[in-house]
């Protein structure tokens, strides 16, 4: 049997499919009696996944929809932006380059060149860190409003990953605070042990941050000295970033 998230998501294939239908023939389709599918619909339209069409009585696809895809699509649009500059990082340092956006409450990895190094760090795409731990999680987190900070070590806590992850606020804040005078963040074993790296985030026109840039490393191969050389030159990279991101946006 088909749980209320499955039959959701069915709904909205079947109506993608066939651009509208009946309470009745989605009730056939998706195997539930009318009254269900009636409440399914019901609720899928309070949040403006589907719409009744007043003509018809028929249902068919909302308006939250287009937004999703819309959210889809810009991100792939910016990793085909910030492609040239995660390939300079890269370049410069054969070490392994990220892309990180923030995804409910946590950062998500959007993109990567990993390091030709047969001992290298490894991120996979689409995999999920705390927003309070790692270089790239803390350069976005540093851009953000107080206010969202909160909000987000509210919802998702501050797990302790290994023995140098920060789990108190007040410390995290002087960080956060540090990273965005700064301009870059950095992280040693604060995800995993064995890994450092540094990040800086990417900006949108109004100084909101779009996405973080990172690059990690085993920490045996790089000296501290290195990894604020480094992290300037991820920042300076950054900014490039930014504004070719503001020139986007005005256009």
């Amino acid at each position: 049997m088909l749980t209320t998230v499955e039959r959701a998501v069915r709904v909205l294939e079947l109506l993608a499919e066939r651009k509208d239908l009946s309470v009745s023939e989605l009730a056939t389709l998706v195997r539930i009696d009318k009254s269900n599918a009636s409440r399914l619909l019901q609720t899928l339209q309070r949040f403006d996944y589907v719409r009744r069409i007043p003509t018809t009585g028929r249902y068919g696809l909302g308006p939250a929809v287009v937004h999703l895809a819309q959210g889809f699509l810009r991100r792939f649009e910016l990793r085909e932006m910030m492609r040239p500059y995660l390939r300079r990082l890269y370049e410069a340092t054969h070490e392994t380059v990220t892309l990180v956006v923030e995804q409910g409450e946590r950062a998500i990895f959007v993109d990567k060149l990993e390091s030709p190094h047969s001992l290298r760090t490894h991120v996979e795409i689409g995999q999920t860190i705390p927003m309070h731990a790692g270089s790239t999680s803390k350069a976005l987190m540093a851009h953000l409003p107080r206010e969202r900070q909160l909000e987000i070590l509210e919802a998702a806590g501050m797990p302790r990953l290994t023995a140098n992850t920060i789990v108190d606020r007040e410390q995290l804040f002087a960080q956060l605070d540090q990273v965005r005078r700064r301009g870059y963040a950095t992280s040693v074993e604060e995800t995993g042990y064995g890994a450092g790296g540094v990040a800086a985030a990417v900006l949108n026109s109004a100084g909101e941050p779009v996405a973080a840039i990172g690059v990690g490393w085993p920490i045996a191969r790089v000296s501290e000295a290195r990894l604020h050389e480094i992290g300037k030159f991820v920042r300076d990279v950054a900014a490039e970033a930014s504004v070719e991101l503001g020139r986007i946006e005005v256009s």
